[in-house]
């Protein structure tokens, strides 16, 4: 399971310093906070410790017998699925264990609104270096259980 200390856009990694020279670069100034806009977005950190705590103490399914890690990451966001092999050195150096199409905008909005917000990743398959997955049944159970157990005591 991942807590989301941090959300990024694959796609859009290294646009600003792309356009700082040009005259497209005005347009990566958020129009609502008079601020560029970052290309990395923040957990909050009250809610992170707080589901970090609570995670600690709570007995999650296991799958293979071995107890779930929780995991205090960066969140890989992609507009596109599967993700194309060649963003995958990017993940491996952000040591970003997981990709979905949501975590970033969640935390953009947050940024946007001012609000807290936590992205909570429950981990149900692994892709290999190929972009291969292994996503089966029982995966998809424990992580939504164990997910779910999660959010029960946070709320």
């Amino acid at each position: 399971m991942v807590l989301g200390r941090e959300a990024f856009e694959i796609e859009i990694q290294g646009q600003t310093d792309m356009f700082r020279e040009t005259p497209f670069f005005g347009a990566m100034t958020n129009p609502y906070r008079n601020e560029l806009t970052p290309e990395v977005f923040a957990g909050d950190p009250v809610l992170l410790d707080k589901a970090a705590t609570i995670a600690d103490g709570l007995a999650f399914k296991s799958m293979n017998g071995s107890k779930p890690q929780v995991s205090l990451d960066s969140l890989s966001t992609s507009n596109m699925f599967p993700v194309p092999t060649h963003f995958f050195d990017l993940l491996k150096q952000r040591k970003s264990p997981s990709i979905d199409m949501e975590s970033s905008a969640c935390y953009q909005v947050s940024w946007l609104l001012g609000v807290p917000c936590l992205v909570i990743r429950s981990i149900s398959n692994g892709v290999d270096d190929e972009g291969s997955d292994d996503t089966v049944q029982e995966g998809l159970d424990v992580a939504s259980y164990n997910v779910s157990l999660l959010m029960c005591e946070l709320i």
